[in-house]
C-alpha cells in the first residue's frame, strides 16, 4: 500500500509575500497619526459636534438632546433673534470697514510715505492691542455716556449743544473699529513695505495720478493682504461678545454673540437656541474663508523677485502734517482718552459727577479707592488664577503647538493635511460658541476637569491653536530641513536631532509663541464666561462681573492693572516678538 503525504489545508495560514521596508514604516506611522487625529477630534471636534447636535434638538446635551427639530433655527429668524442678526451684519460691515480704513491708512503712512513721525504711525498701529476690547468699551462708557460721560460734561462746560451716546449701534461700530484696526495694520504693513515701487513708477511715467496709482496698482497688488485682513476682522467683529454687551445692553441693541450670552445666562437657559445661533456664526465664517480663497485663486501677486529694489516713499506734500494729525487723533481716541477715563474713575472719591469742573477738581482725587480695590480678596484671587492659568496655557500650548507644527511640516506622517486643517478650525469658531461646547463636553466627561482651573487652561490652549501652530510653522519654514537631516545622517536619533538641532534653532519662535499665548489668554473673556466658578474666576471675568454690578471704581482699577500688565509684558518680551528673528 502506498501512502501519499500531503500538506494540511487548514492547519496553518497561507503564506504571503513579506512586507517591504517602506510598507512596514508606513504601518508604524499610522498609529501616531491616529493618536493625533483622535486628540484633535476630541478637543476641537467634540465641542462643535455637541453645539451642532443641540441646535437640531429640543433638549440640552446634558439632558439627552431630545427630539429632532428646526424650531431653534426658526426662532433665530424671528423677533429678537432676527434683530440680533441684522445688528451683527451692520456691526460687521461698519466696524470692519472702519478698522480696515484705519489700519490700512496707518500701514500705508508708516511704510510708504514721508509723513513726519512715521515711527509714531508704526506705534499707533499696534498700541491698542495692549487694551482689551472690553476694557476699551468700559472706558468709552465713562467717556461718552449720555448723562455723565466726561466728553459730554466737557461739551456742556463749553456750551456746545451736542452730546455723544456711546450706548448705540453707532457706538459699538466706533469702538469695534478702533480696537480691531491693529489687525489690518499687521497684515498690510508687511505687504506695503515689500511692494516693488517700480510698478507704481511705471504707472506714474505713463501719466497716472497718485489716486489712480493707489486704485489701480497699489490696491490690486495688496489684494491678498487686504482680503485676509478683511475676512479676519469681519470674523472677529461678528463673533465679539463683550463690546456689544457692554455698549448695547443699555440701549436694547443685541448682536448674535450677546444674544447667545443672554440665552445662556437667563433662567431657564435656552441652550438649544444658543446652539443654533452658534452654528450660524460658524457657517458665516466658513463662507467668508471660502469666498476669500475663490477670489484669490489662479492669480499671481508676486512683486519681489531676485532683482533688488529700494522702497520709494511717496511725497504727501501739503498733506504731510494733516496725516500726522490724523495719526495723533487715532492714538488719542484709542489709547489716551480711555486710559485717562479709567485713571480718573479709579482715583476719584466722588460717586457722582455732575459737572466737568467736579470731574477734574484736585480735591476729588484720592488713592484710597485704588488701594482698596487692589486689596480686594476677589481681585487677588482672580490675579492668582489668571497667572496660573495663563502660565500653564503659555507653556503647555507652546509645547503642544510645536509638536503639531512639527507633525505638519517635518514628520512626513500620514494625514498631515487633515491635521493642518484641524489645527486651524478654532479660528473659524466664535469663542463664545466654543466655550458653550466646552461646557457641555467637560460636564459630561468624567474626571476632575470641570470646575477647576484646568478647564480654562485647556480652553485657552485649544482656542489659540491656530495662532500657536502658525507661529511655530513660520519659524520652521525659515530653517532648512537639511540641518536636521545632517544630524540623522551622522547617526543621531530623531529625538536627539530634535533636542540638539530643531529646538535650539526655534527657541525664539517657541518663546514668542509662549508669550503670545500668555497675553492672549490674559485678555480672553468670551471663552471664559461659561467655564468658571467662584473659585476659578480669572481677571477678565472679575472685571466683567464688576461692570455687571455697577462697581465702576473697581472696573477702572482692574482695567488699568490689566492694561499696564499687558503693556509691560509685551515691551519686556519684545526681544522674542521680533518677526523673522529665527532666520
Amino acid at each position: 500500500m502506498t501512502t501519499v503525504l500531503t500538506e494540511p489545508v487548514h492547519d496553518e495560514p497561507p503564506r504571503t509575500a513579506p512586507l517591504s521596508p517602506a510598507r512596514r514604516t508606513g504601518l508604524r506611522r499610522w498609529p501616531i497619526a491616529t493618536v493625533v487625529l483622535v486628540l484633535l477630534s476630541f478637543f476641537i471636534g467634540l465641542p462643535l459636534v455637541l453645539v451642532l447636535a443641540a441646535s437640531f434638538t429640543a433638549k440640552s446635551p446634558l439632558d439627552g438632546f431630545g427630539s429632532f427639530t428646526f424650531a431653534n433655527y426658526s426662532a433665530v429668524f424671528h423677533g429678537q433673534g432676527l434683530d440680533a442678526l441684522k445688528n451683527s451684519a451692520v456691526i460687521g460691515i461698519g466696524a470692519g470697514s472702519l478698522a480696515m480704513v484705519i489700519g490700512t491708512g496707518l500701514a500705508w503712512l508708516a511704510a510708504r510715505t514721508n509723513m513726519p513721525g512715521r515711527k509714531l504711525a508704526e506705534l499707533a498701529g499696534i498700541l491698542p492691542l495692549f487694551i482689551s476690547g472690553f476694557v476699551g468699551a468700559m472706558a468709552w462708557s465713562l467717556l461718552a455716556s449720555p448723562r455723565s460721560g466726561a466728553l459730554n460734561l466737557l461739551m456742556d462746560a463749553l456750551g456746545i449743544p451736542w452730546h455723544l451716546d456711546i450706548y448705540s449701534l453707532h457706538g459699538i461700530v466706533l469702538v469695534e473699529g478702533l480696537y480691531y484696526s491693529p489687525y489690518a495694520y499687521l497684515f498690510l504693513a508687511g505687504s506695503f513695505s515689500m511692494m516693488n515701487p517700480e510698478l507704481e513708477e511705471a504707472a506714474a511715467v505713463h501719466g497716472a495720478r497718485q489716486r489712480g496709482i493707489l486704485r489701480h496698482v497699489t490696491g490690486p497688488l495688496s489684494r491678498p493682504a487686504l482680503l485676509s485682513a478683511g475676512v479676519l476682522i469681519f470674523a472677529l467683529v461678528i463673533e465679539d461678545f463683550p463690546i456689544p454687551v457692554i455698549l448695547g445692553s443699555g440701549a436694547g441693541v443685541n448682536a448674535l454673540p450677546s444674544y447667545v450670552y443672554e440665552l445662556m445666562a437667563t433662567a431657564p437657559a435656552q441652550e438649544n437656541r444658543a446652539g443654533a445661533v452658534g452654528v450660524l456664526l460658524v457657517a458665516a465664517m466658513a463662507i467668508l474663508v471660502v469666498a476669500q480663497r475663490r477670489m484669490l485663486r489662479g492669480q499671481s501677486y508676486t512683486t519681489v523677485s531676485g532683482k533688488g529694489f529700494r522702497p520709494r516713499r511717496i511725497d504727501l506734500g501739503k498733506w504731510r502734517w494733516p496725516a500726522f494729525a490724523l495719526v495723533l487723533l487715532y492714538i488719542v481716541l484709542a489709547v489716551v482718552l480711555p486710559v485717562l477715563a479709567l485713571a480718573q474713575t479709579a482715583f476719584s472719591k466722588a460717586k457722582y459727577i455732575s459737572s466737568f469742573a467736579t470731574l477734574v477738581a484736585p480735591a476729588n482725587f484720592t488713592t484710597g479707592g485704588f488701594v482698596a480695590a487692589l486689596n480686594d480678596p476677589t481681585f487677588l484671587l482672580s490675579v492668582r488664577n489668571s497667572l496660573i492659568v495663563c502660565l500653564i496655557a503659555g507653556i503647555a500650548g507652546a509645547v503642544l503647538h510645536f509638536l503639531v507644527a512639527l507633525y505638519i511640516n517635518r514628520s512626513g506622517l500620514p494625514a498631515r493635511r487633515v491635521v493642518a486643517i484641524g489645527s486651524m478650525t478654532p479660528a473659524a469658531v466664535p469663542a463664545l460658541v466654543f466655550g458653550v461646547g466646552m461646557l457641555w463636553m467637560w460636564t459630561t466627561v468624567p474626571g476632575p476637569v470641570y470646575g477647576s482651573l484646568s478647564i480654562l487652561a485647556i480652553a485657552y490652549v485649544v482656542r489659540f491653536t491656530p495662532q500657536g501652530v502658525s507661529g511655530m510653522s513660520s519659524g520652521m519654514h525659515q530653517i532648512d530641513a537639511d540641518l536636521e537631516n545632517a544630524a540623522l545622517v551622522s547617526g543621531a536619533s530623531r529625538a536627539r536631532s530634535l533636542t540638539w538641532v530643531t529646538v535650539p534653532l526655534l527657541r525664539t519662535s517657541i518663546a514668542s509663541t509662549a508669550l503670545l499665548l500668555f497675553i492672549l489668554s490674559m485678555r480672553e473673556l468670551s471663552a471664559s464666561i461659561f467655564l468658571y466658578n467662584s473659585h476659578t474666576r480669572v481677571l477678565s471675568v472679575t472685571i466683567f462681573e464688576q461692570w455687571e454690578n455697577g462697581e465702576w471704581p473697581a472696573v477702572a482699577t482692574f482695567g488699568l492693572v490689566l492694561s499696564a500688565f499687558l503693556l509691560v509684558l509685551t515691551l519686556a518680551g519684545r526681544r522674542w516678538l521680533r518677526l523673522g528673528s529665527d532666520g
